[in-house]
């Protein structure tokens, strides 16, 4: 076993898993399907810039109708 393997990717590996959970999380009350934009997170997670730029987009988009404070009930 060489090293580059050993030290390349494992933690890249990791860091794909962290991506895809912390994605899902962010986006889970943005989109209606969280678990694509996870999947998404996951394989983005290969090519780090592109998985921060995709993390910020969905830290910063606005969240659904049904799930915002201001959002009136139908009682």
């Amino acid at each position: 076993m060489s090293f580059s393997n050993l030290f390349g990717a494992h933690p890249l590996m990791g860091f794909a898993v962290v991506m895809f959970i912390v994605t899902f999380f962010v986006s889970r009350k943005k989109v209606r399907s969280p678990l694509a934009c996870a999947i998404v997170g996951f394989f983005s997670a290969f090519i780090p810039p592109f998985a921060i730029v995709l993390l910020v987009y969905f830290a910063l988009k606005t969240e659904l109708p049904e799930y915002r404070a201001d959002h009136q009930r139908a009682s």
